[in-house]
């Protein structure tokens, strides 16, 4: 039954109710990263303003695009749009240097403005060099400034240095704590896509399909989370046990998807091995979470096919991850 206050214009429909749910309670974290966005902003525009600096708002912007809740994906924000706008700023002077017209500089536009939109969700800085010549030419044909490139240099300089430092100063986070719980989740995920294609369960396509889904996005933030490792400049050993466990837990996830398409025994021929892979994920779990090497799991297991060899190179990256794990606390 509809709601007694639902509204109902002169006998037409109920006009459509938001879905319960839809707006959430911001978290404390969420909080936090609203102040630090703001105050970086604010003194970005406060500078920008203050030295008269032309065309601040590209700082301002910069800022406000580069700052993320964590502070390795700041940092690699920051290298992923100096790069582009970089690239960009070189191909935007090219185009100059030709002394275009206004109306040919506008057909200019066009084309890289397409290039943005195609590349947009690829990869921010490919985005960064389609978006850069587009935003200079359209600077220079609203309004013509001398030292176009070198304007774009010291505000996007600017805007990075300002979205960096708000990050370390205003309320710093890292998402060490984290990683490990993105690395059991993964290995829950992928050897759970390994247990449904050992049972080769043809009737359950969808559930196939969602199985290798979650596994592909859960190594998916396990490899970002490398990537932070880099680039918040953490143990180099941290780092490579990170992407040894990206790679195996790829290697199963691919494993798994070969034997789904293989694999010519019925769901219940390899039950065994699929009791073997529970154990297995249950064991890393426990590990993970206690920081302990448990060897005992795989001690009579002898792989003989290309998943049950990736499996054991995922318990041996993830020993590996581990006792990186223990030296650093050790070394704190």
């Amino acid at each position: 039954m509809a709601p007694s206050n639902a509204s109902v214009d002169d006998g037409a429909s109920a006009s459509p109710t938001i879905a319960p749910g839809f707006f959430h309670t911001p978290t404390a974290p969420v909080w936090r990263h609203a102040l630090r966005v703001s105050i970086g902003v604010l003194a970005s525009y406060s500078i920008g303003i203050w030295f008269d600096v032309t065309l601040s708002y590209w700082g301002t912007i910069s800022t406000l695009v580069v700052m993320q809740p964590m502070l390795g994906n700041t940092w690699y924000r920051v290298a992923e749009r100096a790069a582009g706008s970089f690239a960009g700023g070189l191909v935007a002077t090219v185009l100059l240097i030709l002394e275009p017209s206004q109306f040919l500089m506008a057909v200019m536009v066009v084309p890289l403005a397409v290039l943005v939109i195609s590349v947009r969700t690829v990869n921010y800085a490919i985005f960064m060099v389609a978006l850069t010549p587009m935003f200079m030419l359209l600077s220079d044909l609203i309004k013509p400034t001398d030292d176009l490139l070198l304007l774009r240099f010291v505000n996007e300089t600017l805007g990075a240095f300002l979205g960096l430092a708000a990050g370390f100063l205003i309320f710093p986070t890292s998402d060490t704590p984290k990683i490990t719980t993105d690395v059991e989740a993964a290995v829950v995920a992928n050897i759970a896509f390994a247990v449904a294609a050992s049972r080769h369960d043809t009737e359950d396509a969808n559930e196939l399909a969602r199985a290798q889904r979650e596994a592909g996005v859960a190594s998916s933030r396990v490899e970002m989370a490398a990537e932070r490792v880099r680039m918040e400049g953490n143990d180099q050993a941290h780092t490579e046990a990170l992407r040894d466990v990206v790679a195996a837990l790829r290697a199963v996830c691919g494993a798994a998807a070969v034997t789904e398409i293989l694999n010519p025994q019925p769901p219940d021929a390899n039950e065994s091995r699929v009791n073997l892979y529970n154990r297995v994920a249950a064991s890393l779990q426990m590990q993970l979470r206690t920081g302990t090497i448990d060897d005992s799991v795989l001690s009579d297991f002898e792989p003989n096919d290309l998943l049950g060899r990736a499996v054991v190179d995922l318990k041996g990256a993830i020993d590996a991850f581990i006792r990186v794990r223990r030296a650093n606390r050790t070394s704190c």
